[in-house]
């Protein structure tokens, strides 16, 4: 063997050659004995597994309800419609205690209805906050046209109670208990 050598080389021993060192030297953390020698090279063969698929999605709950608060606030919208048209009826026939309340309530529930409607087109929070505030209101306001549609019936539950003093003679009995009636179903 060591004959078949000179035979490349010739009879001069051949001579070292020098290299530039090398990077995993040069740079901390990649020389020998060091945490790179513990990181496995990822294998070009995938393990096998169970192939975890990520989670669907969860949908978040809104917070407020879009399609109730559109049929609540279209509810509202009808029934101060009614309530106004049973108002103007009342003081068209001559009701005794027809005074305009139940016209500016019928108001005060129409904008409550409204701005619902508009909250509910334009998905805004504010605007529902709005209509939810007006809706408390007008729970609270709907007090004075539910007793004021009740007065004719004053006389007939209460036998010493003058019937001149709580309604006329020509008094619209069927819109006084309507008016109590949509005030009812509005709250």
């Amino acid at each position: 063997m060591h004959s078949n050598l000179h035979a490349f080389y010739g009879p001069v021993a051949p001579k070292v050659v020098s290299r530039p060192p090398s990077v995993a030297t040069l740079v901390p953390g990649l020389g020998p004995g060091m945490a790179s020698d513990f990181i496995r090279p990822p294998s070009a063969f995938p393990a096998p597994g169970v192939a975890m698929s990520a989670p669907p999605p969860t949908k978040q709950k809104e917070i407020v309800s879009w399609n109730t608060l559109s049929l609540i606030c279209s509810m509202q919208v009808l029934c101060s419609l009614a309530i106004f048209g049973l108002g103007v009826g009342r003081m068209i026939q001559g009701a005794k205690w027809a005074i305009g309340v139940e016209l500016a309530y019928a108001l005060l529930v129409m904008i409550a209805g409204l701005s619902g409607i508009y909250s509910v087109r334009q998905r805004s929070y504010t605007a529902a906050a709005l209509a939810f505030g007006l809706t408390a209101f007008s729970t609270i306001f709907a007090i004075p046209p539910f007793i004021l549609g009740l007065f004719p019936a004053v006389p007939w539950a209460f036998s010493e109670a003058t019937p001149s003093m709580w309604m006329n003679q020509n008094e619209p009995l069927e819109l006084d208990l309507g008016l109590s009636l949509i005030v009812l179903i509005q709250v």
